[in-house]
C-alpha cells in the first residue's frame, strides 16, 4: 500500500505521476536509441547501393569501350 498511517493521499499522488514520467522518459530513451541504429544502418546501406551502382556502371562502361 502505497499510504502510511502519516502520509498524505497528495503524496502517493505524486509518487504514482513520477513513477509514469521516469517509465515514459525510459520509453522515449530507449526508441530514440533505436530510431538512432536504424538511421545509421540505413545510411551504410545506402553507401553501399550507391557504390553498387557505380561499380555496375564502371563495368557497363568497359565493356562497352572493350566491345
Amino acid at each position: 500500500m502505497l499510504l502510511g498511517p502519516k502520509t498524505e493521499p497528495g503524496s502517493a499522488y505524486t509518487l504514482v505521476q513520477e513513477v509514469k514520467n521516469m517509465a515514459a522518459a525510459n520509453l522515449i530513451a530507449r526508441f530514440e536509441s533505436k530510431l538512432d541504429a536504424q538511421t545509421a544502418q540505413f545510411a551504410s546501406l545506402r553507401w553501399m547501393v550507391g557504390l553498387g551502382f557505380a561499380l555496375l556502371a564502371l563495368l557497363v562502361t568497359l565493356l562497352r569501350f572493350l566491345g
